[in-house]
Formats: structure tokens, sequence, C-alpha cells
């Protein structure tokens, strides 16, 4: 897996995921580096929290804010 943003990583999504772990059904929130969140809850919840943000063009790869190296 190549981590350096290339040409083809403009339409890439990049965006956190926080997971409730105790909780039923699925639950958390999914932030990007530019400080948009979306919060969830349920399976659908979460792929519509990713379809609102990719509307909101927040999180492309270019703006995403890189993890730090392990």
């Amino acid at each position: 897996m190549d981590d350096h943003a290339g040409p083809d990583d403009a339409d890439v999504l990049c965006a956190q995921l926080e997971l409730n772990l105790n909780c039923e059904p699925i639950s958390g929130r999914l932030r990007t580096g530019r400080g948009a969140e979306e919060r969830f809850v349920g399976w659908l919840g979460f792929i519509d929290a990713l379809k609102r943000l990719q509307e909101q063009g927040e999180g492309r790869a270019g703006t995403a804010v890189q993890p730090p190296e392990p």
C-alpha cells in the first residue's frame, strides 16, 4: 500500500474513524483532517456519514492530516 498522495489520489476520502466499542448498534464518528465531523449510529448511519463527507468534499487525500510514523 502506497501512503504517498499521487495523481489518482484526488478522489480519495481520508477520515479518522472513532467507534464506541460497547454500544449496540455500532456508533461513533468520522473526522477529517480539516475538522469536519459526522456522527453515526448503525451501519447505514456509517454509510450515510461517509456520503455526507464525500458530498462536502471534505477529507481529500491532499488535505488530510498524516498519522505519525510508527
